[in-house]
């Protein structure tokens, strides 16, 4: 029985209609009916059936899902009852057309419960044929992806054929891709390669995507099934280096970085620490670049070269802000805040930041904090908005210590400390995107300026004493710059930079006039 790709999309008004008008009553009934009587009910609707009829097959279907509530015993034989292209079809309408289906898994767990295969197709040399599109490609990426696709491959469990939709897609890619590690494992044990290109374009492997959906699991079993840590795709990545371009959760990443190392340590295929990508970036460099700093732990305790490492430049901070997943006002206070955990991190190893670098820094995080001034409040009457004060009591960041209380004047002081990781996981808080947007935007200009204070006043202590000619003492100028905003700090130290600039032109013009005209 062979259905067009339009009979498994196209769910016009009045098809809906005409479904959702139907006898809902009848679905009612259904719960009190016996498993005996729903198997019986279930095989006369479909020898009424006229599956090519579009119309009384989505009435069929309609009428099918309300029959399996409360189904347990005496399950139909669908193998009898159905041709595989309508069990397809089904089972693709769970996800293609919501109207219709109000509880998608659900209706695949009962196909699941009914024992119901699916058979591949052989061709003329009895071997099974690959290109085709199941109900699993159609599900990924789809909003029930995580609960369907591990029951989905109970049913299309043919684990030596590796189908490929018309889009390039295999199921083994699905299966990396949707952390379904038992699934990976079963494709391996029937011979999968597990170092195959899945994506031509970017030429990535099944590592690269098991790190970059961040699926410990399946990385954990590509890496004991075979799997090298050290192939590169098509810039020039391994797996360490993609790990790190996820902006994620640096705790979460860490402990992946750490699995990877552990394992093909114990494997004895140790991965290339400082490996170069395509531009000639080592994940280290990646690391800090995207202000991973619990990832800089892990890569610098498995013996990452810190002695050749080169600071990220402006361009790469830009591109790495740009490329973001975390979007909204939080990605402003997560890159000050990451930035600067992970200078520190370098520095607590024993790297030297050179003040160039650290002006790069301080001038990021200010062009950071540009806002519209239509989207600002410029007074401070943002810490007393109702709606703002009531959600910031709400919003904790150590379990006593909350944003109001970080917020206030004089701000209330933590039991301990508040460390720049602090600053960074309140930057990824959920409950932010509920806060009314004029007082966050000033309570994330607020924040900024707070977490990266210490830094620039650092860097802007040497250059107001050079200026000052070292009249006042170290005391005094500490002093002055506790006066000053983040920006003016930052011009403190750029003004300095540019006096250095015209000192040095005149020290080199000086030397190239002759010693005769000098000494006259």
């Amino acid at each position: 029985m062979a259905i067009s790709n339009n009979d498994s999309t196209d769910c016009d008004d009045s098809l809906i209609e005409f479904v959702v008008s139907t006898d809902t009553a009848t679905a009612l009934t259904n719960t009190e009916q016996t498993d005996e009587e729903k198997l019986e009910k279930f095989k006369s609707l479909r020898e009424e059936l006229d599956w090519e009829d579009v119309e009384e097959r989505q009435s069929f279907f309609h009428k099918f899902q309300h029959l399996i509530v409360g189904w347990k015993d005496h399950l139909p034989d669908l193998h009898d009852l159905f041709e595989r292209e309508e069990m397809d079809w089904m089972l693709t309408e769970c996800v293609q057309c919501e109207t219709l289906v109000s509880d998608p898994v659900s209706f695949v767990d009962f196909v699941v419960r009914t024992g119901y295969k699916d058979e591949p197709d052989l061709d003329k040399d009895n071997k099974p044929v690959l290109h085709r599109d199941t109900p699993i490609h159609k599900v990924y990426d789809s909003c029930f992806e995580d609960q369907l696709i591990p029951l989905l491959f109970e049913i299309y469990d043919s684990f030596d054929v590796n189908y490929i939709s018309s889009d390039g897609i295999t199921h083994f890619q699905v299966a990396i891709e949707s952390g379904c590690a038992e699934v990976v494992e079963q494709f391996l044990d029937y011979g999968h390669d597990p170092d195959e290109i899945l994506d031509e374009e970017s030429g990535d492997r099944p590592l690269h995507l098991a790190v970059t959906f961040e699926h410990c699991d399946v990385v954990r079993v590509l890496l004991e099934n075979g799997a090298d840590p050290n192939l590169t795709n098509e810039n020039g990545m391994n797996v360490l280096h993609t790990a790190t371009m996820m902006h994620d959760d640096g705790q979460e990443l860490a402990m992946i970085f750490e699995m990877i190392v552990d394992i093909c340590d114990e494997i004895g295929d140790p991965v290339q620490i400082d490996a170069l990508d395509k531009h000639g970036r080592t994940p280290l460099q990646l690391a800090v670049l995207n202000r991973l700093p619990e990832v800089i732990d892990v890569l610098l305790d498995s013996g990452a070269d810190l002695s050749n490492f080169v600071f990220p430049s402006e361009s790469d901070f830009d591109k790495s802000f740009s490329a973001c997943t975390l979007k909204g006002n939080g990605l402003r206070l997560q890159f000050a805040a990451g930035a600067l955990a992970c200078v520190e991190r370098l520095e607590s190893r024993g790297y030297t930041l050179n003040r160039s670098d650290a002006m790069m820094i301080m001038k990021s995080i200010i062009d950071r904090l540009l806002f519209d001034t239509s989207e600002l409040l410029i007074d401070e009457t943002w810490r007393d908005d109702e709606d703002f004060a009531k959600l910031a009591k709400d919003l904790k960041i150590h379990p006593s210590y909350t944003l109001y209380d970080l917020t206030r004047l004089p701000a209330k002081k933590p039991e301990k400390p508040l460390a720049y990781e602090d600053y960074v996981k309140l930057s990824r808080a959920p409950l932010l995107w509920h806060f009314p947007k004029g007082p966050l935007n000033a309570c994330i200009v607020y924040l900024c300026e707070r977490v990266s204070v210490g830094f620039f006043q650092r860097y802007a202590l040497e250059p107001l004493m050079e200026m000052m000619g070292h009249e006042h003492s170290m005391l005094f100028c500490q002093k002055v710059l506790k006066n000053l905003k983040n920006e003016d700090l930052l011009n403190v130290c750029i003004a300095f930079e540019e006096d250095q600039v015209k000192t040095n032109k005149m020290k080199l013009k000086y030397n190239k006039v002759p010693k005769q005209v000098k000494s006259s």
